[in-house]
């Protein structure tokens, strides 16, 4: 989402933020069926690292991979998907502290929160990691070994599709998975 999005379109992702917020209180992650269906369609790596994600991440990298295989993104989309939001590990903030940092983002600029924000400790730094997201997944994706697709689709995941290296068809079959 850039800072300059018609109204509509920011009015849009607020609604998207509003359900996923929602969708984040219960704290608990998919059943054991599901959980089975991602180690079938992940490397060993890509697993131990989509294991650490919280109950609520995990429930919404596996609806976000449903709906990607659903679209015919193939295996390498499906485990991008389950694997987007790997980065917001590295914050280590939950619902509310992540309910805060969107806020910040959006009230000074994403751009702005992250550059500003990353360079502070606590929990100014953490939000400014929660923010930075996208670019971080990429990194513990590409240092764990995981495949191409799913380190581009991390890092890449909030860009416009094309403007990145993963295929602008794919790109928006991912980003319409996730809902963005």
């Amino acid at each position: 989402m850039t800072e300059r999005a018609p109204l509509a379109m920011r009015l849009r992702h607020g609604a998207h933020l509003v359900w996923r917020f929602l969708g984040s209180l219960p704290p608990w992650g998919p059943s054991p069926a599901a959980e089975r269906f991602v180690r079938a369609r992940l490397d060993p790596a890509e697993w131990d690292l989509w294991r650490t994600l919280s109950g609520p991440d995990r429930r919404h990298a596996l609806g976000v991979a449903r709906r990607a295989e659903a679209a015919g993104a193939g295996p390498d989309g499906v485990a991008a998907a389950l694997l987007h939001d790997v980065g917001k590990l590295e914050s280590g903030l939950g619902t509310g502290g992540r309910v805060i940092a969107t806020l910040v983002g959006l009230g000074l600029g994403h751009r702005r929160a992250v550059t500003t924000l990353t360079t502070k400790g606590g929990f100014p730094g953490r939000c400014g990691r929660y923010l930075d997201h996208a670019r971080l997944g990429g990194e513990l994706l590409r240092r764990a070994g995981a495949r191409p697709l799913a380190t581009a689709w991390a890092r890449e995941h909030h860009d416009p599709p094309g403007a990145g290296s993963v295929p602008a068809d794919l790109a928006r079959v991912l980003r319409a998975a996730d809902g963005d």
